[in-house]
C-alpha cells in the first residue's frame, strides 16, 4: 500500500544473538566455559591432559583422577589447534580470543623425577618441591631378601 516500514536490524541481531564467554582464573588456575545453553564446563589446569579429536571437533581435558570433561567446540565459535595448544573464540564483539591452554598447563604443572644409580644401590626421587629424596636399596633389599634351596 506504499507504507515504508523501517526495521531496525541492530535490535533484531541482539535478540537472536547467542553468547559464550571464556575465562581463566589465575588463582584456582581453572578455565571456564560457558556456551550457548548457558551451562558452564570448568576445566580445572592443575593437573591433567587436554586431548583434542579433529574428527569431532570435540577437546577433552581428563584431571588427574582420570575424569574426562567433554567440551564440544562445533557450532560454538570455538577452535582448537592441537600442534600450538591454541584455543580460540570469536567474542561479541567479532574479536578472535585466544587462550594458550599449552602455557596455562606448563605453568601449573609440578615435576618429579627418580633415578638409579646400580652401582650404589641409590634410589634419588625428586619431589614436586625439587627436595632430593635418596633411599638406599642396596642396604634395604637384603633386609628381606630370603634364601631359598632344594
Amino acid at each position: 500500500d506504499g507504507t515504508t516500514n523501517m526495521l531496525n536490524l541492530g535490535d533484531l541481531v541482539r535478540e537472536q544473538e547467542t553468547l559464550t564467554t571464556l575465562a581463566y582464573d589465575n588463582t584456582t588456575h581453572q578455565l571456564t566455559y560457558t556456551g550457548e545453553n548457558g551451562t558452564p564446563v570448568v576445566l580445572d589446569l592443575n593437573e591433567g591432559a587436554v586431548t583434542y579429536n579433529a574428527s569431532t571437533n570435540i577437546l577433552t581435558y581428563t584431571d588427574e583422577a582420570g575424569v574426562a570433561t567433554p567440551v564440544n567446540l562445533n557450532n560454538t565459535g570455538l577452535t582448537y589447534d592441537p600442534a600450538t595448544a591454541v584455543l580460540s573464540y570469536l567474542n561479541t564483539l567479532g574479536v578472535i580470543q585466544t587462550v594458550d591452554l599449552g602455557a596455562i598447563v606448563q605453568a601449573n604443572e609440578t615435576l618429579t623425577s627418580a633415578s638409579f644409580d646400580p652401582v650404589t644401590g641409590i634410589l634419588t626421587y625428586n619431589d614436586e618441591d625439587g627436595t632430593a629424596n635418596t633411599l638406599n636399596l642396596g642396604t634395604m633389599v637384603p633386609n628381606f631378601e630370603t634364601l631359598t634351596s632344594v
